[in-house]
């Protein structure tokens, strides 16, 4: 095989490829379904970091009545009483300063020392967890009371 002969074929080899590869391309380019990695059980592996820090609480407070959805003006009132009690927290404070002298009810749920020092000790969150962009009134969201069995039995 002289020169020019291996020339032409590796040109011919290059067109070939150039002409291949774009067929090939769009036979592999089907759009794939999400599957989530499961564990050695066959359950969905849900490693990683996690968080709970919400203001949505886990039962929906009797204001709510049988409502899974918040309404704008409840989320405002909720986030924004939070940002305020964040920016009271954020005050400056006595180095002398125990958590036996904070008030017994500091909200949240929190009360005497599990209050914290300072909202660095404790993450409630700052925003109501939402739902396929829906407000949640609480995590529980069956049954329509949204509370916890309390010993009641479903079957």
């Amino acid at each position: 095989m002289n020169t020019k002969q291996l020339i032409a074929l590796i040109f011919a080899a290059a067109a070939c490829a150039l002409i291949i590869s774009p067929q090939f391309a769009a036979a592999n380019s089907t759009a794939r379904v999400y599957i989530a990695p499961l564990n050695t059980h066959g359950q969905p592996d849900l490693e990683g970091t996690w968080t709970n820090a919400t203001l949505t609480v886990l039962e929906r407070p009797k204001e709510y009545g049988a409502r899974l959805v918040m309404t704008p003006e409840e989320v405002k009132k909720v986030e924004g009483d939070d940002a305020k009690m964040y920016a009271a927290d954020a005050a400056p404070r006595d180095p002398k300063f125990k958590t036996t002298d904070l008030p017994h009810e500091c909200g949240k749920g929190f009360s005497g020392a599990g209050c914290g020092y300072n909202f660095a000790w404790i993450d409630p969150g700052n925003n109501v967890m939402r739902v396929n962009g829906e407000p949640r009134a609480s995590f529980i969201t069956d049954p329509v009371d949204a509370e916890q069995g309390h010993g009641r039995h479903r079957g």
